[in-house]
């Protein structure tokens, strides 16, 4: 049987999104196939196009309602940026800080602050303990020192009026990291 070059190269990319942790429903994600119903939509592939083409772009904010694309677009995004990538969710992130010995959690927060590419998905999507935005700003913070892109999705909003509802400002670790995540 002869085999397709392009279905050897898809695998192999399926092979290393895979790796990189980025779930199975997203995996086929490109900005090409990239479907827009709403302007709102364009308006975000757009972004994400700048981001990638950027080097001083380092944070990428992808927030809105269920369903919109935000896991395709930060998917295309991964497939892009040809390096090394870390998937995980917000959930994720704090259990596995927890779910480690005391020693390791500085092994485990280092792997996060210097890996080319964090992509932290369902941002809120966990209750938030006292140390938690501690946690991400030490993360997003050094990420930021070193020139690191990271892509932050979240069904939350970026600022909330109401300090009982989760925002990602708030989450990350408040004023001391906004005007990191606004640039």
């Amino acid at each position: 049987y002869l085999v397709c070059d392009h279905c050897m190269a898809e695998a192999k990319v399926q092979e290393r999104m895979a790796g990189y942790g980025v779930p199975r429903r997203v995996r086929h994600a490109t900005l090409e196939n990239f479907t827009i119903t709403d302007p709102r939509q364009e308006t975000a592939l757009d972004a994400v196009r700048i981001w990638l083409l950027e080097r001083t772009s380092l944070f990428l904010l992808l927030l809105g309602t269920c369903g919109a694309g935000k896991g395709h677009l930060a998917a295309a995004a991964v497939r892009r940026f040809r390096a090394s990538a870390t998937w995980i969710t917000h959930a994720g992130l704090i259990d596995g800080l927890y779910g480690v010995p005391l020693d390791y959690r500085p092994g485990y927060i280092g792997r996060l602050q210097r890996i080319p590419l964090l992509v932290i998905d369902e941002m809120g999507g966990k209750a938030m303990t006292s140390d938690t935005p501690e946690t991400f700003y030490k993360i997003l913070d050094r990420r930021y020192e070193e020139g690191l892109k990271t892509i932050l999705i979240g069904n939350i909003p970026l600022r909330s009026k109401d300090e009982t509802k989760p925002s990602l400002i708030a989450l990350t670790g408040g004023e001391r990291m906004e005007s990191r995540l606004l640039q």
